[in-house]
């Protein structure tokens, strides 16, 4: 990634950090919304078909039919607060840029003992950097950036500015 900035600092780019308040309540909301309105959309199909999903889909989908009005609501209105806080920081940036994702792709199973270390499981912890976006309606874009020291592949993520009269941020509005 710092070979990705410089190489952005030489095409010209002007670079600087920023820092977005209240990520990890974002984390949340989004897991939140996700099972929710997945529970929501294929309702159907878990009632009268359940032996036709995966294991998996299906005990997400139990856990998103769980979730309550309440905490749906909630997570609602801290989706428009990281909106907002995304919105000022883009006052100050063109794009955040961003890995796709916290560590490089694992060979083998250390990888998943040195995602298991941190906080959540193993698919929360790989999408930490992209799911925020989902959450928030921003679109951003990955793109290959190279290799780790083992081989392994590197993303580079980039999420642009919405400007006022972008077409794309009238759908934003939440």
């Amino acid at each position: 990634m710092p070979r990705a900035i410089q190489d952005l600092k030489k095409l010209g780019a002007r670079i600087r950090p920023i820092s977005i308040s209240d990520l990890e309540e974002a984390a949340m909301a989004a897991f939140i919304g996700l099972v929710a309105e997945g529970a929501a959309s294929l309702e159907k199909w878990r009632r009268t078909r359940p032996e036709d999903l995966g294991r998996d889909v299906l005990s997400r989908l139990n856990v998103g039919a769980a979730v309550t009005a309440t905490q749906y609501l909630k997570a609602m209105r801290i989706r428009r607060r990281i909106l907002e806080n995304f919105q000022k920081a883009f006052e100050k940036v063109e794009a955040i840029v961003t890995p796709q994702l916290p560590v490089t792709a694992p060979r083998d199973r250390a990888g998943r003992r040195f995602l298991r270390q941190g906080r959540g499981a193993v698919p929360a912890a790989l999408t930490r950097f992209t799911r925020i976006y989902n959450l928030i309606g921003i679109p951003a874009l990955s793109i290959p950036c190279g290799f780790s020291a083992s081989g392994m592949p590197i993303g580079l993520q980039i999420a642009p500015a919405l400007r006022r009269g972008d077409r794309s941020r009238d759908r934003l509005r939440l």
